[in-house]
């Protein structure tokens, strides 16, 4: 029988002005959310120098998704062993990516700081996230466009019913940078995290379903249009976002039975959907 999965924590991480006052959204809230240049104020210096807005935003996810207290972490950090780290950011380092390609093109490539250059990595996010806190399972990024998200919720559940970890952390963040808007067009920068484990037989918990392709999107907890709203336009971290608030709803008054459906995507790249449940909490 394969095994289930279950969303075992929640975090969202929204920082800035005129921060949404959204029921949903206040479940999720574990403290005031810092901006990236403020990020020390929850994380401890070490660690964040040369870090780019984007990574930082979703150290601060992972800290309050983990519920850990202000400060560096002391390692190694319980339940650390094969964790494994999947992080969705479309526009994540895009912007350090065209500062090192500026500076190649108008030097060479020892214009570029070698404590800058590991930022160029699709990967830097999620690596990061890993040696912070010592997570020994795999670690990798998905860029997959608007279903993004779910496509990394996805590859999470995945690594825990293969045996790959034991513990998931899933990461969706998106900075709001010039380099990044130019392209994208306006985002919001923010952080969600969400924390999966195997169901065992009789656990209680929030049953997260298979993430797979749909073209029906009527049966959502939050549509689209809604959480734009609330929060604005989010890309990557979209679908993490909406399986954390749906997660956190389902937590706090859901009955056993009942449950809440999840899509994200578009025209262009189609859509993702998963079934959350609740089961005897």
């Amino acid at each position: 029988m394969t095994a289930g999965v279950l969303v075992t924590a929640q975090a969202v991480h929204l920082p800035g002005p005129g921060s949404p006052e959204d029921p949903l959204l206040a479940l999720l809230a574990a403290g005031p959310a810092v901006g990236p240049d403020q990020a020390h104020l929850l994380l401890g210096r070490k660690g964040l120098l040369y870090k780019e807005p984007s990574t930082r935003l979703a150290l601060c996810a992972v800290h309050r998704a983990l519920g850990l207290p202000e400060g560096k972490p002391t390692l190694p950090l319980p339940g650390a062993d094969r964790t494994a780290v999947v992080v969705s950011s479309n526009y994540g380092n895009v912007a350090t990516v065209a500062d090192v390609v500026r500076e190649e093109r108008a030097g060479s490539g020892r214009d570029v700081s070698p404590l800058n250059s590991p930022n160029a990595s699709s990967n830097v996010v999620a690596s990061t996230i890993a040696i912070r806190w010592g997570f020994t399972g795999p670690n990798l990024t998905v860029c997959s466009g608007e279903t993004s998200g779910l496509d990394a919720v996805g590859l999470g559940a995945l690594a825990l019913r293969a045996g790959r970890a034991d513990r998931v952390v899933v990461v969706g963040v998106e900075p709001d940078d010039d380099t990044a808007t130019s392209i994208a067009g306006p985002l919001r920068a923010l952080a969600a995290c969400v924390v999966l484990e195997r169901s065992e037989p009789g656990r209680a918990g929030v049953l997260l379903g298979r993430v797979h392709r749909s073209e029906h999107v009527d049966d959502l907890l939050l549509d689209t249009a809604e959480i734009d709203d609330h929060v604005g336009p989010t890309s990557g971290a979209r679908g993490v976002l909406q399986v954390a608030l749906a997660a956190a709803w389902l937590r706090a008054g859901g009955q056993p039975g009942a449950g809440a459906g999840v899509v994200c995507g578009g025209p262009a790249d189609g859509h993702a959907a998963v079934h959350l449940s609740v089961r005897g909490i």
